[in-house]
């Protein structure tokens, strides 16, 4: 078959002729693993160039060992402040202290806008000197 132009055949037998080397670099797509999540998405890479034949067996396991430290590391490291997700709490509570702030001040500039009404202390002020000149 190999020597029919089959690319599958032909790979093969020179895998198995000239073998390959130990420590070689392996060229294998695996998507970033950032956070515990991206875990299984790595595996699942190495697991499917295992399949297709693009890596041996110890190359799938040498990857599968690296990912396994990955967990130890996340767990090591903390975790960054979430200062871009803010408290729900926090940000309810500025909410209704800006709402309330604004309530004040349409109350004062109501109060503000109504006339005051001539208290009774003035009125008699008024009518006192007048009174006094009444015989």
């Amino acid at each position: 078959m190999a020597f029919a132009g089959d690319p599958v055949a032909v790979r093969f037998c020179l895998g198995r002729i000239l073998g390959t080397q130990r420590g070689q670099p392996v060229e294998l797509a695996l998507p970033a693993v950032a956070e515990p999540g991206d875990l299984p998405g790595a595996i699942a890479a190495v697991t499917a160039a295992l399949a297709d034949g693009r890596i041996t067996p110890d190359e799938a396991l040498a990857c599968a060992q690296m990912l396994d430290g990955f967990p130890r590391i996340f767990s090591a490291v903390p975790a960054p402040p979430e200062a871009s997700k803010p408290d729900p709490r926090e940000a309810l509570i500025a909410e209704l202290d800006r709402l309330a702030e604004r309530e004040a001040l349409r109350q004062s500039q109501a109060l503000a806008s109504i006339p005051l009404a001539p208290s009774r202390n003035s009125e008699e002020a008024a009518e006192a000197p007048n009174s006094s000149m009444r015989p």
